[in-house]
């Protein structure tokens, strides 16, 4: 009766057969096919840049789907992600993807959906006869120390940690969940929801305090020990009057249309504001070129007389005739002169803003 092989390929030899040959067929067997499947490992080559079938035929030789370990290359570089094709019998492997081309590798049997191992990850995986699955889906103690969890390196990209302690860990990817009010002092809030559109207050070591956005137009406003919501101080006190170089008011003014204000020009003041005052128009009196013209009175001018002296007398009065000098009378010069006004030439054309005052509402 011919030898049998199990599922792994080792052969069961039958009952009288291999008369002075069952130590060698034994022999490999636990040196052969048992190590492989326990500790062996072999590389399984993609020779194209396509999927890869392994599979297991009935002999104790080695065989590269009975390792343990296998080292997955390629002749060239992958341009997608390609399948490893392995038996249905029921086995573990741990797979390393060490293909060119930095593409993913998916280990699958002929029906099954498989695990997907990124390019230079290791990953531990089961064939269960139907499909290839991760080897590894609960661990009851866990401590890992400088560990990179990528989300492709775990079935369907979910890890769960029960009772784990991870320490110095970077999580590439993915998400965590399940952890509810991860106190403060780890790096959490104390809480297992925000409220929405709050603002969130550091409380020391305890969960955070909110502040509610409250009034529409409200802003943060600090009291010098917390900050609250609070209305909008206005920038300038209702009532508040400011000149504006623009004809209407800004948004939140009324301007000033005082009849007295108009064409009027600024003073400043150290004591009490007089609303206006004086009477002459700016542009009226900007608009003078001459000073108005005045008649001189007599009374306007210095008190003065003109004297014009000339002699009187006879003839005989001296040997050689003439007019004595002690004699003389006095006439006054006539008059001249138009009693007309005079003016002087006065440029007053300034160069001007115009402005306008608005009282804030």
């Amino acid at each position: 009766m011919a030898s049998t092989y199990s599922a792994l390929k080792i052969e069961l030899i039958a009952t009288g057969e291999q008369v002075n040959l069952w130590g060698a067929t034994t022999n490999t067997n636990l040196g052969t096919a048992l190590e492989e499947a326990i500790v062996g490992r072999a590389v399984a080559s993609f020779t194209s840049d396509a999927n890869l079938t392994i599979d297991l035929t009935n002999t104790n030789a080695t065989q590269v789907a009975r390792h343990y370990i296998l080292s997955l290359t390629s002749v060239g570089a992958l341009t997608a992600t390609r399948d490893l094709i392995v038996p249905t019998t029921d086995k573990p492997y741990i797979i390393e993807n060490n293909t060119t081309g930095s593409q993913s590798i998916r280990v699958k049997t002929t029906a099954g959906t498989g695990i997907t191992v990124p390019n230079g990850k290791t990953a531990m995986v089961y064939a269960d006869s139907t499909n290839v699955v991760s080897a590894l889906s609960y661990v009851p103690a866990l401590s890992i120390d400088t560990a990179t969890i990528a989300t492709a390196a775990i079935a369907a990209g979910t890890a769960t940690f029960s009772a784990a302690t991870i320490t110095t860990a970077t999580i590439n990817g993915g998400t965590i969940t399940g952890i509810t009010d991860l106190a403060v002092a780890d790096g959490g809030t104390g809480l297992s929801t925000l409220t929405a559109n709050n603002v969130l207050l550091g409380n020391g070591a305890s969960a955070p305090t909110f502040v509610a956005p409250s009034t529409s137009g409200n802003v943060l406003t600090s009291n010098g020990t917390t900050w609250t919501s609070a209305a909008n101080p206005p920038d300038f006190a209702s009532g508040t009057r400011m000149s504006f170089q623009q004809t209407a008011a800004p948004t939140g003014w009324t301007k000033d249309t005082t009849a007295a204000i108009n064409d009027s020009i600024l003073r400043f003041v150290t004591g009490s504001v007089t609303p206006s005052g004086g009477s002459v128009a700016f542009s009226t009196w900007n608009a003078q070129t001459a000073t108005g013209g005045y008649t001189l009175q007599i009374a306007d001018i210095p008190a003065h007389t003109h004297t014009w002296t000339i002699g009187t007398g006879s003839t005989a009065a001296g040997a050689g005739g003439g007019i004595p000098i002690s004699t003389y009378i006095s006439a006054n010069t006539s008059s001249t002169g138009g009693s007309g006004s005079h003016s002087h030439s006065l440029t007053q054309g300034l160069k001007f803003y115009d402005f306008i005052i608005a009282a804030k509402d």
